[in-house]
């Protein structure tokens, strides 16, 4: 049994690798589907367990309805484009291996593991101002550094880096480590990258998903002579550090407040988001063939580029908009059904410490979707398999406890 969680650690973490590997060097992608068809003796994908589970079914129907209307559309452009298919093949992939293992707990483990080691490289970018790809002597091409500050470590992009940050802060808290030094420093420590990363969008979850879970433990707060003095102990050793990195202090507030004031409707990513969501609907409204079917796998980079917004942003930022563009009501509801799937169930058992995980990971991915493509990125689809995982455990459990 410890020789197979450890096989599927392994596992994991090659696939991790492998993703970030895939999201720099894109034209790996025909290896990428093939290496990871390489598990398919050990993951087990049969035709009765899709049946059985209904959100493989739904994807699947997601995966062939994409397939075969861009099909369609490519036929008369004398061109076939089978991205779409590597996509969802690899989705589904690493679903099954991050689902196979039956302790899903375990699988969180080992991705906040290797989250910390991340996190630690996070805090050497932000001090050096030097590129992670760079200390390891890797030259990326088209290299998404937002700036001197904003840090995405091996990531690629700093709002990719701030999802699986939050994924990871959220798993600490619901399944924190025994020794509870170590549990404040790995919360802090992934904050503190959250916020290098200057992504506003992981700033507004993490604010929300932390009143989420402050209102709900109000209740089972109870405070005693003994907590107060360790408040108190805490709130002067915090005060002590403060006083001696004032410097850093000063400037990681002078980071939040540039962002925040930042968001202002002359400010470029948001004159681009409402624009492109602006003319998204006066595009629907005057043609709703295309918002029933969408113009097929790679329409929304054509409209963008019919209309722009901003000169020289070619990107939909928002991926509920990217896949009504390509894919239409349709499609996008199919894929929605598969990724938020039973959502209610999980909000009316809260108290479980499994459900809560699993809404924070959907509140992570869900706002996500505003703020970027996010599954243009083929590392994203980690977050989307261990949101997924996360579901499944919760909903498991749940028929569980009712049994």
């Amino acid at each position: 049994m410890v020789d197979q969680i450890r096989s599927y650690d392994l596992k994991f973490c090659l696939l991790f690798l492998l993703c970030l590997f895939f999201t720099v060097r894109p034209h790996v992608v025909i290896l990428l589907l093939a290496f990871g068809i390489s598990f398919l003796n050990t993951i087990k994908i049969k035709i009765k367990r899709c049946r059985k589970d209904r959100r493989y079914m739904i994807l699947i129907c997601f995966g062939i309805y994409c397939f075969v209307y861009s099909i369609v559309l490519e036929m008369w452009n004398h061109s076939i484009n089978m991205n779409m298919v590597y996509r969802i093949s690899w989705v589904i992939i690493l679903i099954r291996i991050v689902t196979m293992n039956k302790n899903y707990v375990l699988v969180i483990h080992t991705y906040k593991n290797i989250m910390i080691v991340c996190a630690c490289l996070g805090i050497i970018e932000y001090l050096t101002k030097v590129s992670t790809w760079s200390l390891f002597g890797i030259h990326v091409t088209e290299n998404m550094q937002y700036g001197q500050h904003r840090i995405s470590v091996i990531f690629y992009n700093p709002l990719i880096y701030s999802t699986f940050l939050l994924i990871a802060f959220w798993s600490e808290w619901c399944y924190p480590c025994k020794k509870k030094i170590l549990h404040y420093i790995t919360v802090v420590l992934f904050a503190i990258n959250i916020v290098f990363t200057e992504a506003r969008s992981a700033w507004a979850v993490l604010v929300c998903g932390m009143v989420i879970l402050t209102i709900s433990k109000m209740k089972e707060i109870r405070l005693t002579a003994r907590k107060l003095l360790y408040i108190f102990m805490i709130m002067i050793i915090m005060l002590c550090i403060s006083y001696i990195f004032r410097e850093r202090l000063m400037a990681l507030i002078n980071i939040i407040t540039l962002r925040i004031g930042s968001t202002s409707i002359t400010e470029g990513s948001y004159i681009q988001r409402i624009g492109v969501l602006k003319n998204a609907v006066d595009f629907f409204i005057h043609n709703p063939v295309y918002f029933l079917i969408g113009g097929g796998y790679g329409y929304a980079s054509i409209f963008i580029r019919e209309h722009p917004v901003v000169y020289g942003f070619y990107a939909i930022d928002n991926q509920y908009i990217y896949y009504l563009l390509n894919y239409g009501i349709i499609g996008t509801v199919l894929f929605l059904k598969a990724t938020f799937w039973r959502v209610d169930s999980l909000i009316y058992r809260w108290k479980n410490i499994d459900n809560r995980f699993a809404i924070l990971c959907i509140l992570t991915i869900a706002c996500s979707y505003f703020f970027f493509d996010a599954m243009s990125w083929p590392s994203f689809f980690i977050c989307f398999a261990l949101m997924w995982g996360a579901t499944n455990h919760a909903l498991n459990n749940s028929v569980v406890i009712c049994k």
